[in-house]
C-alpha cells in the first residue's frame, strides 16, 4: 500500500499543473458517474443543492462553484494538511487520510456521498500536496480542480 502511495504521487508530481487538475477532473467525474450506477436505490440527490436550486441560478452557481469549494479547499484540504504538517512534517499519509475522512464527513447527504467525498477528499489532497511542494499556490490549484468538480454536475443539473 505504502508503497502504491507512493508510485502514485510520483507519477503525479512529475505533471505539469494541467495534467494534474485534467487527470483528476477526469477521474473525480469517471467516479462520480461509476460510483451513481453501481448503487442502486441510494439517492445521488444533495440536499443543500436542491435548495439553492429554489434560488436564481446565479446564487446558486456562485455558492456550488465558487464560494463553496473555496470555503472546503481553506478548510479541509490548507487547514487540516498545513496543521499536520506543522506538527508532524514526516506525516504525509497521515494528513492525506484525515483530510479526506474529514472531507467525505461533511457529504453526509448518503452513503454514496460520503464514498465518493472520501475519494475525491483524497484526491484534492494529495493535489494539494503536490502544488504545496512543487511551490506553486496549492489553494488555487485545489479550488479550481473542486469548482471545475462542482460546475460539471451544476451544467448538467441546472441547463436540463
Amino acid at each position: 500500500m505504502c508503497f502504491a502511495f507512493k508510485k502514485i504521487l510520483n507519477w503525479y508530481s512529475e505533471r505539469n499543473v494541467f495534467v494534474l487538475v485534467t487527470v483528476n477532473l477526469i477521474v473525480l467525474t469517471g467516479l462520480n458517474f461509476l460510483i451513481a450506477q453501481l448503487v442502486s436505490g441510494q439517492s445521488l440527490e444533495n440536499k443543500t443543492v436542491e435548495l439553492l436550486k429554489k434560488e436564481s441560478v446565479f446564487y446558486a452557481f456562485f455558492m456550488i462553484v465558487i464560494f463553496g469549494p473555496l470555503i472546503e479547499t481553506l478548510i479541509f484540504q490548507t487547514a487540516v494538511i498545513r496543521t499536520i504538517l506543522f506538527f508532524f512534517e514526516k506525516y504525509r499519509r497521515l494528513a492525506v487520510f484525515v483530510s479526506a475522512s474529514l472531507f467525505s464527513i461533511i457529504h453526509i447527504y448518503s452513503a454514496v456521498y460520503v464514498i465518493f467525498g472520501f475519494f475525491a477528499g483524497l484526491i484534492f489532497a494529495c493535489t494539494y500536496l503536490i502544488s504545496l511542494k512543487r511551490r506553486q499556490n496549492p489553494l488555487l490549484v485545489v479550488w479550481g480542480l473542486h469548482a471545475l468538480c462542482n460546475f460539471i454536475p451544476f451544467m448538467l443539473d441546472f441547463c436540463k
